[in-house]
């Protein structure tokens, strides 16, 4: 069970050694990890990111948008939405990448 920014802290130095990990969290979806302070570094934090005109434009967004600062602590996530509906999301770092520019994420 991970629910302070400590424990992810520490789950996210387990995982940068290499060590695979398992763990826990409450929340309803992945979004309630990204917009919780304590637990967002387990997805590789976020942080405002201010783009060029050019980029801008190139990109379809504002100037200032969210964007993970590092690697998520895991590569995979689980989202329990109900006893018998799972959401996998079997890569991590692109769905919270697609989160964050505002697109459906890939789950399975």
């Amino acid at each position: 069970e991970i629910g302070t920014e400590l424990e992810a802290l520490a789950a996210r130095t387990i995982a940068e050694k290499g060590v695979q990990l398992v763990g826990t969290t409450h929340g309803n979806c992945l979004e309630n990890v990204i917009k919780n302070p304590p637990l967002s570094d387990l997805i590789g934090g976020i942080q405002y990111v201010t783009l060029s005109d050019d980029e801008a434009k190139r990109r379809g967004t504002q100037k200032s948008i969210l964007e993970r600062k590092a690697y998520p602590a895991f590569q995979i996530a689980i989202e329990i939405n109900s006893q018998n509906a799972w959401t996998i999301h079997e890569n991590i770092q692109s769905s919270i990448d697609l989160l964050l520019r505002g697109s459906f994420a890939i789950t399975q």
